[in-house]
């Protein structure tokens, strides 16, 4: 009795690094795959963020153009209006900067982890 439980532990941990050899095989494509899905929605994110940079930098030189014709005009009261929507169009502009900047590190890291993964795969 306690030699067949002796016989099957050693058949089991003999059979342990051939199992384990054959289940990181497939786990370099999945990695790859999940490297390639989130590079493809950084690069989304990169272009929605562009877009929305463009148009806040729209809003704010249309509200500059209405602070200098009211200054211009001598109404001071519209002129302090447009100067408010022109700074927080501002601070929105900065926000997007912040988030292109970050999606663009994302996408950097994406690909240096996708690089690494296809060489672990190509080394094996």
């Amino acid at each position: 009795m306690r030699a067949t439980r002796l016989l099957a532990c050693l058949l089991a941990a003999a059979a342990l690094p051939v199992l384990a050899q054959t289940a990181p095989a497939a786990e370099p494509a999945a990695t790859v795959h999940k490297d390639n899905r989130d590079i493809a929605r950084d690069r989304h994110d990169i272009r929605h963020d562009k877009q929305a940079l463009h148009q806040d930098r729209r809003e704010r030189n249309r509200a500059q153009r209405h602070e200098n014709a009211a200054v211009k005009n001598g109404n001071l009261a519209a002129a302090q209006h447009a100067d408010q929507k022109r700074r927080s169009e501002q601070k929105e502009i900065r926000a997007d900067k912040r988030d292109l900047a970050k999606d663009r590190k994302d996408i950097h890291a994406d690909r240096a982890d996708r690089r690494q993964d296809l060489q672990g795969a190509a080394g094996k």
